[in-house]
């Protein structure tokens, strides 16, 4: 005899139970319950079926930043197609100071970066990126040591004076506004980008000398990181020659001048400028040394 699915074992057992408390009529000439080896089989409901595992996402990794990579004696830096097409490096070799040589001059071995095709030409500066070993600078020329050390405690108190920030390489000339200050990390510490003229005169602020700066040092303190690269704005004469054309009346109200240059430059929009704030800050951020 063919043996019964325990779950229909288990189905009779179910229906007689319920059938046995039911009251129906036991007469002869009504037909009692229907058998249960009469009732069609139930199917089995069959066993959920485990779904598969989704695959695990691969981990996203962060898109590298357009533009060429530019490489040298441990430096690391992606230049932004906006402002710059190449770069030309160089180590610099060690000017000493001496008697009879400018004290500006004097700085030790550094690595030297001039950008090509920058997106400004005819510009009082050349714009390059320079990375000076902090100890040597310091021993060979004393007169670095009050710019670097005062960039060392702005970055530790996080706290931008309203002017005169400090600045390597050593000018022979003066700071004549510091305009959109603001911190920026790099790829080994962190430092102060702004917007800056140098003159050895009273000189109109304009697109030809007006210039983004960024003054850097590593998180171990060893390099710092100085940054001119040229920048203009369309509120600004192309040239030196002072509004109106009349040097007197120019040298006259100059601090009234200054004051309503700087208050302007400082309400500009970051697209603004050529190049733009973004992307001259995108190119120093992602510098990186590695000695």
């Amino acid at each position: 005899m063919k043996r019964r699915p325990l779950y229909i074992t288990i189905l009779t057992l179910i229906l007689l139970a319920g059938l046995s408390g039911c009251n129906l009529p036991q007469a002869g000439g009504t037909p009692g319950p229907t058998p249960v080896d009469t009732l069609e089989p139930t199917q089995a409901v069959p066993a959920p079926t485990e779904l598969p595992a989704e695959p695990s996402a691969a981990p996203t990794q962060e898109p590298e930043p357009a533009g060429q990579a530019i490489e040298y004696a441990g430096v690391r830096f992606r230049l932004v197609p906006e402002v710059a097409s190449g770069a030309n490096m160089e180590t610099v070799p060690a000017e000493p100071q001496t008697d009879e040589g400018p004290y500006w001059e004097a700085a030790p071995e550094y690595t030297h970066f001039t950008l090509t095709g920058y997106r400004l030409s005819d510009t009082f500066h050349q714009p390059a990126i320079l990375i000076y070993p902090v100890q040597q600078f310091k021993d060979i020329n004393p007169e670095s040591a009050a710019p670097i050390d005062t960039l060392a405690q702005i970055l530790a108190d996080r706290s931008l004076p309203a002017e005169h920030l400090p600045f390597l390489p050593i000018f022979n000339a003066a700071q004549m506004l510091v305009v959109q200050a603001q911190f920026l990390d790099f790829g080994s510490g962190s430092g102060v980008r702004y917007l800056t003229q140098y003159s050895q005169a009273v000189m109109p602020i304009s697109s030809r000398s007006l210039f983004y700066t960024y003054q850097g040092i590593t998180a171990d303190g060893q390099y710092y990181v100085a940054a001119v690269l040229p920048i203009s704005h369309p509120s600004l004469p192309a040239d030196d020659t002072p509004p109106g054309g009349d040097w007197s009346a120019f040298e006259e109200n100059f601090l009234g001048y200054l004051d309503d240059t700087i208050a302007g430059l400082n309400a500009q929009p970051d697209d603004s400028f050529t190049p733009t704030l973004s992307q001259l800050d995108a190119m120093m951020a992602s510098l990186e040394i590695q000695r």
